[in-house]
């Protein structure tokens, strides 16, 4: 389950942000940097929330966050 997940993340990552910039999907480490800086996002939407809008910014970043929570174990699988 943890493998594919990560695959969906990483096409996902793939046709959001290099999508006819590179002919390979991004390697792991990119997928790492772009979902840290993704994590990075949600904080500061979090942050400039007012008060109609922050219960989407809180379910963003807790989104964001266990993205990034999978994302650091799967890296400690392969290790």
């Amino acid at each position: 389950m943890g493998l594919l997940l990560i695959t969906k993340i990483k096409t996902k990552f793939y046709n959001k942000f290099m999508k006819n910039k590179y002919d390979d999907p991004p390697a792991f480490d990119e997928i790492e940097k772009l979902t840290i800086e993704e994590v990075r996002n949600a904080r500061t939407r979090f942050d400039e929330a007012d008060e109609n809008s922050v219960d989407l910014a809180i379910y963003e970043l807790m989104a964001a966050e266990e993205r990034l929570s999978l994302l650091i174990q799967e890296r400690k699988k392969k290790q």
